[in-house]
């Protein structure tokens, strides 16, 4: 036997490198079955099991520190989490929602943890209660399930979470509704994500070709998708495209933001599957344009913040703790019910809207909206 020397192990992690980054700039157009690809690439730099070796270790790099772009999943939330990825919604013919990986967006942004933290940290919970690691995911898809083997059979949980939609996360729009496919490959996109950033930090040289944008956090590829639509032809139109992009533009949000980060609640990323929800509620108030919307956040300033404290007590218990987490849409929610406690009754919010427990909202409501203090 011939051992191979660390040039040639060099030009390897350059060969890999190139494999990886192709097959990532590939799923952005929208060839999302490349990163079961990935996942052998993934399996080849990072994988020590037995006689197994990762080119990583074969480089003794496999102690530097990887990206972790996540946030910690939320013990208190009993809804299944998917901390690696988020939503856009496909506009045009059979519009739907799909999940996609953060990449440069991500809501952490220069962490960095030890390899062995980063691979087994838990970035997956399902409604039945379910732990997915990064590690149970890349292997998941590259010994069962595609990668470089097929299985006769699939572990039930992974099976549950990438065929049954044990994530429990469904869309609805107008002319379509379903769950949502792909959460294992948008997941496994962004954990490559993690790994080119790491790797381009550790061998800048190997990175030469494919033109990073190094002025903007080691953007990778981010390559805009056919179809995929986020702006809105009037800013004042009550759509999900402009309600995502006033939230995401907002001043007013912003300070509703900043009260929230306060109380010590973390701010999670958009939630799309929920505006359409709260475009429903809107039609039942005399709001009709985002300018009406604004102004309804503007005139709560002076008592949400107390609206906002007592209800987050109500949720989380005296004295907010760390890791309580909300998403930026649930701002318009809030504060819907907090100046509507009479449309959004607790009966209504339970039974037409699916808003568990409604009186930790409503009862703080009428506490402190000056509307209802005299009554």
């Amino acid at each position: 036997m011939v051992k191979q020397t660390e040039e040639e192990f060099i030009l390897h992690l350059e060969e890999q490198i190139g494999f990886l980054t192709r097959r990532a700039m590939e799923y952005d157009k929208g060839i999302e079955s490349e990163a079961k690809q990935m996942t052998n690439v993934l399996r080849a730099l990072l994988y020590d099991k037995g006689r197994t070796v990762s080119l990583l270790t074969h480089l003794n790099k496999k102690d530097i520190l990887f990206y972790d772009t996540t946030n910690d999943l939320d013990p208190k939330n009993i809804l299944g989490q998917s901390t690696l990825t988020c939503m856009e919604m496909i506009i045009g013919e059979g519009a739907m929602c799909k999940y996609s990986p953060y990449l440069e967006s991500s809501p952490i942004k220069d962490n960095k943890v030890p390899f062995d933290i980063w691979w087994n940290k838990k970035v997956i919970k399902d409604m039945q209660g379910n732990i997915f690691s990064r590690k149970d995911l890349v292997l998941s898809v590259v010994h069962k399930d595609g990668g470089t083997h097929i299985d006769a059979e699939l572990n039930p949980e992974y099976n549950d979470l990438t065929r049954n939609n044990s994530l429990g996360v469904t869309y609805e729009l107008e002319n379509s509704s379903g769950d949502i496919p792909g959460i294992e490959l948008a997941s496994v996109r962004q954990i490559t994500y993690e790994v080119l950033k790491t790797l381009n930090d550790e061998f800048p040289e190997l990175f030469r070709e494919y033109n990073l944008n190094k002025t903007s956090n080691q953007r990778i590829y981010k390559i805009p998708k056919k179809n995929i639509h986020h702006e809105c032809e009037n800013d004042n139109e009550l759509s999900v495209n402009c309600l995502r992009k006033y939230l995401n533009e907002s001043q007013t949000v912003e300070y509703w933001i900043n009260i929230i980060k306060s109380l010590g609640v973390e701010i999670g990323p958009m939630g799309m599957n929920m505006i359409p929800r709260d475009i429903e509620m809107l039609k039942l108030t005399d709001i009709n344009t985002i300018e009406d919307l604004n102004k309804l956040l503007e005139n709560s300033k002076g008592w949400g913040e107390k609206f906002l404290d007592e209800m987050y007590n109500n949720i989380w218990g005296e004295g907010v703790s760390k890791g309580c987490s909300t998403d930026r849409h649930g701002i318009i929610t809030y504060f819907l019910i907090a100046n509507y406690p009479d449309i959004f009754t607790n009966k209504v919010l339970d039974e037409d809207f699916g808003y568990g427990l409604p009186q930790r909202t409503t009862e703080p409501a009428k506490k402190y909206n000056p509307k209802y203090q005299n009554n």
